[in-house]
């Protein structure tokens, strides 16, 4: 007995370090070592039954520290079959219209090479001139977008030189967070290796690789919040939300990623996401060029003004002209893609139509807050990207990277309902380009523009019936419940 006394000692000071180690231990198990070492002394022929239990409790550390090695289910198999079957439709059709034509495609994957990396280069060149002492087509960002601008300029003044600095940094990073990520979710390498294909070869990035548009600075940020999310460490998911938002404002949506979980302070997150949006913003409007250290207080009225007058020469351009059709996906690009620019122009009506498409796309949300019932990550993911993408007068295709975090965490759902993985499946429509079944309308008019708004459209239906679905069935067992009680 004495021996087995200091054998289950040692054990339990073995127990007792895992349990430092391991912050991710549930509370009831620190009491469980504290009781049973008192048990120890008063009930010797419980020995067996308390190295039984630590060694359970040991179990459920390993469980909840580290990721489950969860296999490839079939269905995930159809979304990778789909996603390479119309991935080959693409590659054939661009081959053929490139055999049959002496100018490239309007809208691939490929952008035009006369335009190639076009983004960058008139964003920077007009940083460079003028800075925010007057408006243009490339100062329509936030202020803390110039922040990466302005360093890759002093690291690389030549243009040529440095948009190559930008996408290799922007590559080997989006690399390191996408496989982080695949490992925080799960320990599957096989899954880890889908995808980086996956967000390598989807359409969006490579849009974004080809315009070389600073809209990877977002991609990087939301990525970096799901991986924080992932580890349960909300405040620095938020924190980069607010990072993500402040280039651009639509990032402001993933906030609402945090009402799949259970017990949150909201406030604090809320301070984490105000230091990311004010923060960065406030050091580029300090430090960079026409700034406050340059020009004193008096420039802030006029970077102000210029991003104002800036927006306005944008909402020209992609707003209210057939430009805005050209790669264009959102609700109203549709509309015109097949109507033409004169059915429900856009001048008309696109406060309106940006307000009841907005309060359409949070249907979900709305639903699932007022029956006081949690949505899970992956709906969620869906309803962010589905109202970034179609409420919008018009939204380029280059953000359709919104979906691209939805497929990568669809595997954390315990138990998806048959209208999640519908859901899930028409995804790989959405991230393949499609350069074919033209109206006629317009020479870019093809089905990037009518069916992947309808699709997200058919999504938010389906996610409506599946909340209310929920709420019905949490209702009847409510009632049986009561009725048997």
């Amino acid at each position: 007995m004495h021996y087995q006394k200091e054998y289950i000692g040692s054990f339990l000071r073995k127990e007792s370090l895992l349990f430092n180690r391991r912050q991710s231990l549930p509370f009831q198990f620190r009491s469980v070592n504290f009781n049973y070492v008192r048990a120890l002394r008063s009930f010797p022929s419980k020995l067996k039954r308390v190295k039984r239990i630590l060694l359970s409790a040991e179990v459920d550390r390993k469980n909840k520290s580290f990721p489950k090695k969860i296999a490839i289910s079939q269905l995930e198999k159809l979304f990778f079959v789909i996603y390479s079957v119309l991935t080959l439709a693409m590659i054939l059709v661009m081959f053929w219209r490139n055999l049959n034509s002496n100018i490239s495609p309007y809208d691939t994957i490929l952008t035009n090479p006369v335009s190639r990396f076009g983004d960058y280069y008139g964003l920077k060149d007009e940083w460079v001139r003028f800075g925010w002492s007057s408006p243009g087509y490339g100062m329509l960002y936030l202020p803390s977008m110039y922040l990466p601008v302005e360093l890759l300029a002093t690291l690389e003044p030549n243009p040529y030189k440095s948009v190559v600095l930008l996408l290799l940094g922007m590559s080997i990073y989006l690399m390191f967070v996408t496989a982080k990520l695949s490992r925080v979710i799960s320990s599957s390498v096989s899954r880890k290796v889908l995808n980086l294909c996956l967000v390598y070869s989807c359409y969006p990035v490579w849009f974004i690789y080809g315009s070389a548009n600073l809209e990877g600075f977002l991609l990087l940020s939301i990525f970096i919040a799901y991986l924080f999310l992932c580890r349960s460490q909300n405040n620095l998911a938020a924190l980069w939300i607010g990072i993500a938002a402040s280039f651009k404002v639509f990032p402001v949506f993933f906030l609402l990623i945090f009402l799949s979980l259970e017990k949150v302070n909201y406030r604090r997150l809320g301070g984490f996401f105000l230091l990311g949006f004010i923060g960065p913003n406030l050091l580029a409007i300090l430090i960079l060029q026409h700034g406050i250290l340059a020009s004193g207080f008096d420039s802030i009225s006029k970077i102000v003004r210029n991003t104002i007058a800036s927006q306005k020469m944008y909402s020209e351009l992609m707003y209210f002209s057939e430009s805005g059709t050209h790669f264009g996906h959102s609700f109203l690009n549709g509309i015109h893609s097949i109507l033409g620019e004169g059915y429900w122009p856009t001048r008309s009506v696109y406060a309106y139509s940006w307000a009841l498409l907005t309060i359409f796309c949070l249907l979900p949300v709305i639903i699932n807050l007022l029956g006081k019932q949690k949505m899970n990550l992956f709906s969620l993911s869906i309803v962010i990207a589905v109202t970034s993408c179609l409420a919008p007068p018009t939204s380029t295709d280059y953000k359709l990277w919104y979906f691209l975090p939805a497929c990568l965490i669809f595997i954390t759902i315990p138990k998806p309902t048959h209208i999640e993985n519908a859901v899930f499946l028409l995804l790989p429509i959405l991230l393949v380009a499609k350069p074919y079944l033209y109206t006629g309308v317009q020479p870019w008019a093809n089905a990037n523009s009518y069916i992947s708004p309808l699709i997200m459209v058919l999504m938010i239906v389906m996610l409506v019936l599946d909340s209310l679905i929920k709420l019905f069935r949490r209702a009847a067992y409510q009632a049986d419940t009561k009725s048997f009680t």
